[in-house]
């Protein structure tokens, strides 16, 4: 499964690129801005798109805007400082939030690739 991982922090990136390999993602390609990530799904569209923050950038809200038009069915994971998915705030319609820990990002992955195998 290929994920697109974007978010301005290298260090923030480096972190979750390790969380997504524990939970088996092995082709990651990361962005730091919503410019950088509009290039890289112009190469490639990825399987899943996660946003290790909530998109409150102008650059990151387009890119999601765009992203979201031309690839309606690819899933968008906005990992959160939030404990439950029902605390959502900031999480754009159509994004699942994930809270950043290791088990429920692990969850999410593997139903991602879940129902990306089923399809």
């Amino acid at each position: 499964m290929r994920v697109l991982l974007v978010h301005p922090c290298a260090t923030t990136r480096q972190i979750v690129r390790g969380l997504l390999r524990d939970a088996g993602v092995s082709d990651i390609a990361e962005a730091s801005s919503g410019r950088d990530a509009l290039a890289v799904t112009r190469c490639a569209t990825p399987d899943a798109l996660v946003i290790a923050s909530t998109p409150e950038r102008p650059d990151l809200q387009s890119f999601l805007a765009t992203f979201q038009s031309e690839h309606p069915s690819e899933p968008v994971v906005v990992l959160t400082p939030h404990a439950h998915d029902d605390q959502q705030s900031g999480v754009p319609s159509g994004c699942s939030a994930s809270p950043v820990d290791r088990r429920r990002l692990h969850e999410t992955m593997r139903s991602i690739a879940h129902r990306r195998s089923a399809a």
